[in-house]
């Protein structure tokens, strides 16, 4: 320990999602003595944000921030978790909320579909898979 860190106690920053935002767990946080809760845009829809916002504030004083990372692109729901993509296989990625399979798959936030253009490159899961825009019509992509 160092004289700089002598006698300071550690501040707690806990992010909020989907598993922990209820009454018991945030009043159980603030009892632990969480610091500050973080909301993570990256898995937060930006029309949600308010209400999420007032929920938090109407069950405990400890104060929020915005990790506005938020500007990835995520897929929307897979069967069964996950997606096993071939070598050269075709997939059309749409803009409208599927369920998504080895052969269609969505992209959240939705209008980022039709801003790809023949040619561009997608990096999915940080590299693990790379797709091309081969062909676009309005709401999709192969």
């Amino acid at each position: 320990m160092t004289s700089k860190t002598k006698g300071t106690i550690p501040k707690i920053l806990c992010t909020l999602g989907p598993a922990s935002m209820n009454k018991h767990v945030i009043s159980r946080l603030e009892d632990l003595g969480v610091a500050l809760f973080r909301i993570n845009m990256s898995h937060t829809k930006i029309e949600d944000l308010e209400e999420t916002i007032a929920f938090i504030q109407a069950r405990t004083n400890v104060p929020i921030c915005l990790d506005s990372e938020g500007a990835q692109v995520r897929s929307g729901k897979l069967e069964n978790g996950e997606v096993i993509v071939s070598e050269h296989a075709s997939l059309e990625v749409v803009s409208s909320p599927i369920v998504g399979n080895e052969k269609q798959f969505s992209l959240y936030p939705e209008y980022i579909v039709d801003e790809l253009e023949v040619g561009d490159f997608i990096s999915v899961d940080f590299n693990s898979v790379l797709l091309q825009v081969v062909e676009t019509t309005h709401g999709s992509f192969r």
